[in-house]
């Protein structure tokens, strides 16, 4: 398709007549349409055939999207469900907690009055006699953290309400002990 570029000439040469340059631009012209033609005729042809590849990747394409929407919402159930389960937990946890404190203030309550009854002269009920211990039906943690025997927040939790009741006794029996 592509001719020949025309020869320049030479600077000393004769000015060509102007019908030599009307020529030449025509001859320009035609080569820039017929150039410019076959480039449509190109992307014509790879618009409107489509390859045997291209049916076979957008199937592919169509079954991986319906691959991962499926997966997003299996994973969107999965976050459901574990957000209710630690709304559950929290729960269960917010319960005990408030459990322990009423405990934690029952306590330390029958320790002041135990120990004012004592500074006083009269002896008191012994705190241990006064306590009810009484294991609950369920552990805190449910019947997991039972079937669990080594239970990490169970232990902290019993540990810092030990280290608690050590630090009530002992303000207790400062404010008991005579100075």
């Amino acid at each position: 398709m592509d001719s020949p570029a025309p020869t320049p000439r030479p600077k000393d040469a004769p000015a060509a007549a102007p019908e030599a340059w009307a020529r030449e631009l025509e001859e320009l012209r035609r080569r820039v349409i017929l150039r410019l033609q076959s480039i449509e005729d190109e992307a014509r042809r790879r618009a409107s055939v489509p390859a045997g590849g291209d049916a076979r990747t957008e199937a592919e394409l169509r079954r991986r999207v319906e691959d991962l929407e499926r997966e997003r919402a299996r994973l969107l159930e999965d976050a459901e469900r574990q957000a209710a389960s630690r709304r559950q937990d929290l729960a269960r946890l917010e319960d005990d907690r408030r459990l322990l404190a009423e405990s934690w203030q029952r306590l330390e309550r029958e320790r002041i009055d135990a120990a004012a009854a004592s500074a006083r002269g009269r002896p008191g009920p012994a705190p241990q006699s006064r306590l009810a211990v009484t294991a609950p039906a369920e552990p805190p943690g449910g019947p997991r953290a039972a079937a669990d025997p080594v239970n990490p927040v169970a232990e902290s939790i019993l540990r810092q309400f030990q280290t608690l009741s050590q630090d009530v006794r002992r303000a207790s029996d400062m404010r008991g002990s005579p100075r």
